[in-house]
């Protein structure tokens, strides 16, 4: 019964983002890339889209007003400064028990999310959870 909030630019990585990981040598991402969907498809794909809620636009702008708490979030960004914002808006939101998955945390295609999550993770006296999968998630729990 809870709200499926979805956060995308649907229109790829921002130039300043992309600027970012080429100065700091974490990935090899262009601006544009991932920018092939749609909120519609998306849609389609859900099995409950009438709990869905698109926030279309660069986070977290997108999320500015939101009163929620969050019992489950997956941070999909690849790139250092939206997996950094995302961890700093949506940890301090977690209920007890909550769980972020953080995807390619242990991906060298994309250093910067496993920058952003060690940094985060140090700022705020954290332990991340590294996963066995092809992406090299790990995950975080609210406690």
């Amino acid at each position: 019964g809870r709200k499926i909030y979805l956060f995308d630019t649907f229109n790829g990585f921002n130039e300043a983002d992309v600027a970012l990981e080429k100065s700091n040598g974490f990935s090899r991402a262009k601006e544009g890339d991932f920018n092939d969907t749609s909120i519609e498809f998306v849609r389609s794909k859900l099995d409950f889209p009438e709990q869905a809620v698109f926030m279309k636009g660069y986070f977290p702008d997108t999320a500015s007003g939101i009163q929620e708490t969050y019992a489950f979030v997956s941070i999909d960004a690849d790139l250092n400064k939206p997996v950094y914002e995302g961890l700093k808006y949506f940890y301090p939101r977690m209920s007890r028990g909550g769980y972020i998955l953080i995807h390619d945390y242990n991906n060298d295609q994309f250093a910067g999310a496993g920058s952003a999550v060690r940094q985060y993770c140090m700022e705020n006296n954290l332990f991340v959870v590294p996963l066995g999968d092809v992406h090299g998630s790990a995950v975080l729990i609210k406690p």
